[in-house]
């Protein structure tokens, strides 16, 4: 063998399969459409209503509503928008006014220039995510977040690109999703630029428009399963401000729905989910009531759950311990059989 130089860095860290968490199926944002911490690639021509469908997204995740009838976690959102900043706002606040309610603090928006080819501003980005909580961060548009830094044909570049948006999504935990153009065909199957965009993303998502048809189809998808696509229509809708100028835009409505709204599968809990779900069934018990009035739904608060349900892990190495708890509780929370306030505490779904 060859000799290895002296002051070989960095140290790779390795890990056995005992340090592996409990297998867990993929957590979707949006059912069998976007995984948790995935990077998507959503794209078509000008004109295809693809930021249309996308504002409602951003309605769908920041309020919990289900999107084109898939089950939807509900999360706060982080829109960057790199483009027509004035007409983006007025679809936001037409949508709003669609609905009847008004986003809040629920979605956070960034007109900053970012550049997603600098680390820099991937870590800034990631400050802004973890400071309000945010599983869904759109980028719009990748040509606009290379500008004058990147070639969205040179896979070399995309590469990297890419895995910045990875690294968000890992320091964050966060759906990270990109918007792109098709090239000079906009009935093209491909999106425009290098082979890596579609080769390294998790799920990439075409939005055309075909004889006044608007729909989407998912071209590419790492866990979920194939085939999936659907059809929207974009609905005129205006509404008065309070000085009485009339503001128009588009809202999205999703056709050809079967009426079933596509849920997560809830699996019977096993090994050590079974014994920790068996342990917080004892421990969250409701108290007496008082004068006839019920008492709140007892919760506790995710760091003490995780402390106290180490000891049921007591086969396990110390330093292990935490980790295996920590992991159980998540994938009971996954799975629906515990559920996870905003302050993070949990408590057991009604029966």
């Amino acid at each position: 063998m060859l000799p290895i130089p002296h002051g070989v860095t960095p140290d790779i860290p390795c890990i056995t399969s005992d340090d592996f968490a409990e297998v867990v199926p993929v957590r979707w944002l949006i059912y069998e459409l976007m995984a948790v911490m995935a990077v998507v690639l959503w794209w078509g021509a000008p004109q295809s209503g693809k930021t249309f469908a996308l504002i409602n997204i951003l309605f769908c995740v920041a309020l919990g509503l289900p999107w084109a009838g898939r089950v939807v976690e509900r999360g706060n959102v982080l829109y960057v928008c790199l483009e027509g900043h004035t007409g983006f706002k007025v679809r936001v606040r037409v949508a709003e006014a669609e609905r009847g309610v008004s986003l809040g603090d629920r979605a956070q928006f960034v007109d900053w220039p970012v550049n997603l080819m600098r680390l820099e501003h991937i870590h800034a980005l990631a400050k802004v995510a973890r400071k309000y909580r945010i599983k869904l961060i759109i980028i719009d548009t990748l040509s606009a977040s290379i500008a004058g830094e990147g070639d969205d044909s040179s896979n070399k570049d995309m590469a990297r690109l890419i895995h910045h948006a990875s690294l968000l999504a890992r320091m964050t935990g966060a759906t990270v999703l990109i918007t792109h153009h098709t090239g000079r065909d906009p009935n093209a199957s491909m999106e425009r630029g290098a082979s890596t965009l579609r080769a390294n993303v998790d799920t990439s998502v075409k939005v055309a428009k075909l004889d006044n048809q608007h729909h989407w189809e998912v071209v590419k998808s790492r866990d979920g399963p194939p085939g999936i696509c659907g059809k929207f229509e974009l609905v005129p809708y205006e509404y008065s401000t309070n000085d009485g100028e009339i503001i128009s835009s588009v809202v999205v409505r999703h056709l050809e729905s079967d009426g079933v709204v596509h849920r997560l599968k809830k699996t019977v809990p096993q090994g050590n989910q079974a014994t920790v779900l068996a342990f917080l069934e004892q421990e969250l018990v409701a108290g007496p009531t008082a004068e006839g009035v019920p008492e709140p739904s007892p919760s506790i608060g995710h760091e003490e759950a995780i402390h106290r349900c180490s000891a049921l892990f007591a086969s396990s190495e110390p330093k292990h311990r935490r980790t295996r708890a920590k992991e159980t509780l998540s994938s009971l929370v996954r799975n629906g059989h515990l559920l996870e306030s905003e302050d993070l505490r949990l408590s057991l779904p009604s029966k």
